[in-house]
């Protein structure tokens, strides 16, 4: 998969979006699909999830179930969820796909990763943000 960094941040180095704002970037291709919220591998090898607000609570308790939601589902998460600050979102085009045609990485506040080998996606997203930059590929391991 090609991978894009998303970086945009404000003066003080917090990101100026989140989570809802790649979701809105993407459209049609993100509403249409099926999400599995998983865990991050954190610095010391743990895996971790953390997000803020009435959603990031839901958006937790997603990780534990590994049940897929739908796209629009995922847009009203993520817009009652104040800041994802470590979280996998891994996107299929049907319920019974087995790999992901997309998966977003939040990074530690840091920075977002977009996944995917879909080139509507990948220019959406540079299209929408303006610090975007290729990053390396991962292996993600989801329940």
């Amino acid at each position: 998969m090609k991978v894009l960094e998303i970086h945009d941040a404000g003066p003080h180095s917090a990101l100026t979006f989140d989570l809802k704002d790649v979701l809105a970037a993407l459209g049609n291709l993100a509403a249409s699909s099926q999400w599995q919220v998983a865990k991050a591998e954190h610095f010391e090898g743990e895996d971790y999830f953390e997000a803020t607000g009435e959603g990031g609570t839901e958006l937790e308790k997603l990780t534990r179930s590994g049940l897929r939601i739908s796209g629009l589902e995922l847009q009203d998460v993520a817009n009652r969820t104040r800041q994802v600050i470590w979280g996998i979102f891994a996107g299929y085009r049907s319920s019974d796909e087995v790999s992901p045609w997309i998966i977003i990485y939040a990074f530690d506040s840091s920075w977002y990763e977009v996944h995917t080998d879909d080139e509507v996606a990948l220019h959406r997203i540079r299209k929408n943000f303006l610090v975007v930059r290729v990053g390396e590929p991962r292996t993600f391991m989801l329940d």
